[in-house]
């Protein structure tokens, strides 16, 4: 990049000279870059601001406005007596991707919070809490990363879509799972159409009754749920396939982050959930059993040593 300077003379008294002609001819457009006091009195001008333009040559991407805006800064703070300030029109656009990495790590550990605070109410299972976040935040990593590769830039729009992935990513951890007791399931549809699938599938599998094994609890899920997330998910997809031929940039990010979002939910619900939790399950199973075990024996303890406290009463003759 090249920084080319427009009003740059050292003339000495004729530049100044020249100046003060313009500063009485407002007319000329040279002069509205000064500002001068004493302005009744030629003798008694006195140059009190003044402004420069310069080119910017070779900016062809948002990195190089903000490194330029940058640069452009530094070289002002180098000379804090002179109380130098720069502008440009596309300055504001520049301050915010400046600011859009942060602002986007903050707002997306908000939603994922909250996601997470959500999914604690509507399933109170810390196995379920756990592989709903990782499959949270796993979701969004590859949405962010596939963005990434299909051509689309980090800024507002992005931030903005990527917060409403995390939102469409609770779906495919879960919609509820339960059974009534007649030999058939009830689906609890709570958030939208599909409603959080991938809660839908662990807490299918953690809260199916009867003594199965981690792999029947699995084919169990898998042969309830498995139909429903992928209705759900075709269903979504071609609702928002018409806005794939739209050109507009903000449209096409929309569709693209939509789109990720749920091929990688489907993935994560009917792939990646059911071996986890299957490996899992048993050594949540033994942890359980064994603090159940505890509890029990502490109990049992305690009732032993109340048991063996003899009350001895011994009577007081007072004269």
């Amino acid at each position: 990049m090249k920084i080319t300077t427009h009003y740059y003379d050292n003339q000495g008294k004729t530049r100044m000279r020249t100046l003060k002609l313009d500063a009485t001819a407002p007319c000329i457009t040279r002069s509205q870059d000064f500002v001068w006091s004493n302005t009744d009195d030629y003798e008694k001008l006195s140059l009190v601001s003044f402004r420069f333009r310069i080119g910017l040559h070779d900016i062809s991407t948002p990195t190089d406005l903000v490194m330029v805006t940058a640069q452009v800064r530094e070289l002002a703070a180098q000379s804090p007596d002179l109380d130098i300030f720069t502008y440009q029109y596309s300055r504001p656009i520049a301050d915010q991707l400046n600011v859009i990495l942060q602002s986007t790590i903050q707002n997306d550990s908000l939603a994922v919070l909250c996601m997470v605070l959500i999914s604690l109410l509507f399933i109170p299972n810390p196995l379920c809490a756990l592989w709903i976040t990782i499959a949270i935040v796993t979701i969004d990593i590859g949405v962010i990363g596939l963005l990434s590769l299909w051509s689309v830039k980090l800024d507002p729009i992005f931030m903005i879509t990527i917060i409403l992935s995390i939102g469409f990513s609770i779906e495919f951890s879960g919609v509820t799972l339960k059974w009534n007791g007649k030999g058939d399931y009830v689906h609890f549809f709570v958030l939208k159409d599909l409603l959080l699938s991938l809660t839908h599938v662990t807490h299918g599998f953690v809260s199916s009754e009867g003594n199965l094994s981690p792999k029947e609890r699995c084919i169990e899920a898998m042969e309830k749920l498995a139909w429903p997330v992928v209705h759900g998910s075709m269903s979504t997809i071609l609702g928002v396939a018409v806005l794939a031929f739209i050109n507009s940039y903000m449209v096409l990010v929309f569709f693209k982050t939509i789109f990720l979002v749920l091929v990688i939910g489907v993935i994560h619900a009917l792939l990646l959930l059911p071996i986890v939790l299957s490996i899992t399950t048993p050594y949540v199973e033994q942890f359980d059993s064994y603090l159940q075990h505890f509890t029990k024996t502490k109990k049992h303890k305690n009732r032993i040593s109340r048991s063996n406290v003899y009350a001895i009463t011994v009577p007081v003759n007072i004269s």
